[in-house]
C-alpha cells in the first residue's frame, strides 16, 4: 500500500510539472522503448526503477502517512476511581453526646490523597454508641481527578460510668412546719437521694427523691410527718442513672420552736384533772392556754404549781432560716410562712419576732413584699413562775423614762391605763447592769422582755406605733 501511495505522489507531481512547462504529456504505452544493442528491453515501470526518481520539491520525510487501524486509540477517560482505595483503620472513639467526625487517610496506591482537594467526607450514624460510617467521595470527574466513593465504619465506645463526687455543702433551714434543704449540685447527677432520720438514731424513716427541676433545692414538707419537738439530720447522695454517690453529707437542724412552760393544777378545770401535768400553748392576761382535744382551756395562773420552761438559751436561727420561716415562699413551699399561714397582718416598714424558745429578738424589714432580716441580739423574757405574754402583739405605747424605774427606752405591747402597767420591750437597768446583761438569753425578768440599750433606743426611735410584736 505504501509502494502504491508513492506511486501516485510522484506521478501527480510529474503532471504539475509538465503542465508548468508547456511540455505534452504521453501515457507510458506511447512511450518508445530505445533500442537495446543486445535486444533486451527493460520496463522501468515493471522493475520499480520509478521509486527511486527523486523529483524536484518532494521530500520523503514531509509525506504523512495515515495510522493502520489497529493503531488508532481513544484518549478521554483519564479520571481515577476511587471505589477500591485504601482507608485506613480508624481509632475506636469516645462517646460524647454530639457527632464525631475523626480524620481518615485515604490512599490509591501509593498516593495519599487530600481532604476538601481530592475527596471529601460524610458521616451517618456518629453520635450515639455503636458503629458509624464515614463515605470518601472524589471530588473529580471521570475525564479528570478522583472519581466514585468507598467507605469504612468505626466504633463509638459507650462512656464509662462517670464517678460522681459527693455533695460538698447541706444547708437546712426550718421553716413553719417544713424545711428547705439546699445544696451544691455535683456535675453530672441526674437527681438526688435524701434520707431522714432522728438525730443520733441510724434509723432512715423517711426518704425522699428530687425530680427533675430539684437541682440544688427542694423542700421536706409536713407531707412527711415533721415533729417540731425532734432533732433531724438529713443525709444527701448525688445520683446518676440509679447509682448513689459514695460520699455524702449531712446536716443537723431543729425545728423552729417556741418555749413550752409545763404546770400541774391545783384544781380540776373542765375535762383537765387536778394533780396532772399540762403542757402550755403560751400565756396571756394572766393566764395559761392549755389544749385538750379540740377544746383550748384558759387557766388562772393562781389555779397552777410546780411550774416548768422548756427552752435552749443558747440557740440561735441564722437570719436566711428567720427569712424562711416568716416568708415562706417558693414554687415548692407556698403557704408555709408563718405570715401567711397564720394570716398575720403587719403594718409598717418593720417586724419584730421574739422568739420565746431561744430567748432571742430578731428584727425585719419590708422588702419587695417580703421580710427581710436585719438584726438579731438576746433578750430575757420573764421567768417561769412569771412569764412574758406570747403570741401577736403591737407596739401600743413609748415612754423614754418609766417613773419609778431606772431601765429606759420602754416599748410597750400590753398596757392598762388603770394601773399604769404593762409589758414591753425596754432597756437594762442601770443599777442592775451587770447583772442584768449577763442574764441576757435567760428567763430572768417579771414578764418584760430586757434589750441591750441600743436595742431598745433604736425600736423606739424608727419603729412606729402599732408595729407588730410575735412573740412565739
Amino acid at each position: 500500500m505504501r509502494k502504491m501511495k508513492n506511486r501516485l505522489s510522484i506521478l501527480i507531481a510529474v503532471l504539475v510539472m509538465v503542465s508548468m512547462t508547456g511540455t505534452s504529456v504521453l501515457a507510458y504505452d506511447d512511450v518508445q522503448p530505445a533500442e537495446d544493442p543486445a535486444g533486451t528491453v527493460v520496463n522501468e515501470q515493471e522493475e520499480g526503477v520509478i521509486d527511486e526518481i527523486e523529483e524536484p520539491g518532494v521530500v520523503d520525510e514531509e509525506i504523512q502517512a495515515e495510522p493502520e487501524e489497529d493503531e488508532m486509540y481513544l484518549t478521554e477517560g483519564k479520571g481515577t476511581d476511587i471505589s477500591s482505595a485504601v482507608i485506613d483503620s480508624i481509632p475506636d472513639q469516645k462517646y460524647t453526646g454530639s457527632p464525631i467526625e475523626p480524620a481518615v487517610t485515604v490512599k490509591v496506591g501509593t498516593t495519599t490523597l487530600i481532604e476538601g482537594t481530592d475527596y471529601k467526607l460524610g458521616f451517618a450514624n456518629n453520635t450515639n454508641p455503636g458503629t458509624a460510617t464515614v463515605t470518601v467521595t472524589g471530588m473529580g470527574t471521570e475525564d479528570a481527578g478522583y472519581y466514585g466513593s468507598c467507605n469504612a465504619t468505626f466504633t463509638i465506645a459507650a462512656a464509662e460510668p462517670e464517678t460522681l463526687q459527693p455533695v460538698k455543702k447541706l444547708t437546712v433551714l426550718p421553716g413553719n412546719g417544713c424545711f428547705k434543704l439546699t445544696w451544691t449540685p455535683v456535675k453530672g447527677a441526674d437527681s438526688y437521694y435524701i434520707e431522714r432520720r432522728y438525730a443520733g438514731s441510724k434509723k432512715v424513716n423517711r426518704t425522699r427523691k428530687t425530680d427533675a427541676k430539684e437541682t440544688k433545692a427542694c423542700a421536706w414538707e409536713n407531707a412527711y410527718k415533721i415533729n417540731d419537738k425532734k432533732t433531724y439530720q438529713f443525709t444527701i447522695y448525688a445520683m446518676k442513672n440509679g447509682k448513689k454517690s459514695k460520699g455524702t453529707k449531712s446536716a443537723k437542724v431543729k425545728t423552729v420552736r417556741r418555749m413550752v412552760i409545763s404546770v400541774v393544777l391545783k384544781q380540776n378545770v373542765g375535762s383537765l384533772k387536778a394533780g396532772k401535768r399540762y403542757n402550755t400553748l403560751g400565756f396571756g392576761s394572766g393566764h395559761f392556754r392549755i389544749k385538750k382535744g379540740k377544746k383550748t382551756y384558759y387557766v388562772s395562773r393562781l389555779k397552777t404549781k410546780s411550774r416548768k420552761a422548756n427552752y435552749n438559751p443558747n440557740g440561735k436561727y441564722s437570719r436566711d432560716a428567720v427569712e424562711f420561716f416568716m416568708n415562706g415562699g417558693s414554687t415548692w413551699a407556698k403557704g408555709t410562712g408563718y405570715i401567711k399561714k397564720r394570716k398575720v397582718k403587719a403594718k409598717g416598714n418593720y417586724l419584730i419576732w421574739v422568739n420565746s424558745y431561744n430567748q432571742h429578738v430578731y428584727l425585719l424589714k419590708k422588702k419587695s413584699k417580703k421580710w427581710e432580716c436585719i438584726d438579731d441580739w438576746k433578750c430575757s423574757m420573764g421567768q417561769k413562775d412569771t412569764p412574758s405574754p406570747t403570741g401577736h402583739k403591737k407596739i401600743i405605747k413609748k415612754m423614754r423614762h418609766r417613773p419609778g424605774h431606772g431601765a429606759p427606752f420602754w416599748n410597750f405591747i400590753t398596757w392598762t391605763s388603770k394601773g399604769h402597767t404593762g409589758t414591753a420591750l425596754h432597756g437594762i437597768q442601770p443599777s442592775a447592769r451587770s447583772s442584768w446583761l449577763k442574764s441576757l438569753g435567760k428567763l430572768a425578768s417579771h414578764g418584760c422582755i430586757r434589750n441591750p440599750d441600743e436595742k431598745a433606743e433604736w425600736i423606739m426611735d424608727h419603729c412606729n406605733m402599732g408595729t407588730m410584736v410575735i412573740i412565739y
